[in-house]
């Protein structure tokens, strides 16, 4: 069984670019291949047209599935969903918590006696600057007043009860955020997750995936300094004080341990 579905106004595009079936979503090389795995994971930019206006979409696949997602899935009484189903599934519930996300525009999976073979995801292109990109041109008091604004962002998907990890790579800041006004609007992208719902809170799911973001932002050689790690961790306690009454040095310490605990 095959199904798939697109927002009216980006099924007519589709349909204007000759892209009206699932096939042509899900496995045709069209528009712009940006990143491909070798677990059957394509990321590809892909262009469309509204009266002649360029509009920029990424589409996400996931040509196999894997088997340990499915079983995990059973095993706690869920529906296995293919990659791209479970990313629009956790983007979904995190935009009903109030989290600003990408916006899933279409989205398809194909199914084999009731499991999912293969499936896409069709995103519009946020509109803002990726963190990463202007973060070292910023002011020290514009870095410290960004990572506060980061520190409250993941603070409220710990609070909400998501605990994926968050890099500086996965944060867009809007086109509404205007330093000089203290107005920093800050965009979630790629939630690729096994676990697609969200959890009950727990200060140490909060611990682990505070040092899973930190190992994997060091691991990809960007490193926080003290006053944007002081910035960081003000603005998350903030956020959290009212669920998990914690100080700086304690959240310091319990975060460095269970790094240190990992990589052992």
């Amino acid at each position: 069984m095959t199904e798939w579905h697109a927002i009216p106004e980006i099924k007519e595009m589709l349909e204007a670019a000759g892209l009206a079936d699932f096939d042509s979503l899900a496995s045709k090389p069209i528009g712009e291949s940006i990143n491909k795995d070798s677990n059957g994971r394509e990321v590809r930019r892909l262009v469309l047209s509204d009266k002649g206006e360029p509009f920029r979409f990424y589409l996400k696949r996931s040509s196999r599935v894997s088997l340990t997602h499915l079983l995990r899935m059973l095993l706690v009484g869920r529906r296995p969903m293919s990659a791209s189903i479970r990313e629009k599934t956790l983007i979904e519930l995190m935009q009903q918590a109030g989290v600003a996300m990408m916006e899933p525009v279409a989205w398809g999976e194909r199914r084999r006696f009731g499991f999912p073979r293969c499936g896409f995801l069709l995103v519009r292109e946020v509109i803002g600057e990726e963190v990463a990109d202007i973060y070292r041109n910023l002011s020290k008091v514009d870095q410290q007043k960004l990572f506060n604004a980061i520190g409250r962002f993941v603070g409220r998907l710990h609070k909400s009860g998501f605990y994926q990890p968050v890099r500086i790579k996965d944060l867009f800041c809007s086109a509404e955020t205007n330093f000089e006004q203290d107005k920093i609007d800050l965009v979630l992208i790629d939630r690729e997750t096994g676990k697609p719902w969200a959890s009950r809170f727990s200060s140490k799911k909060c611990v682990r995936s505070l040092a899973r973001s930190f190992r994997r932002q060091i691991r990809e050689d960007f490193r926080m300094g003290p006053l944007t790690m002081r910035a960081f961790t003000e603005g998350y306690l903030a956020v959290i004080a009212d669920v998990w009454a914690v100080d700086r040095k304690t959240l310091y310490r319990q975060v460095y341990s269970c790094i240190i605990k990992e990589l052992r």
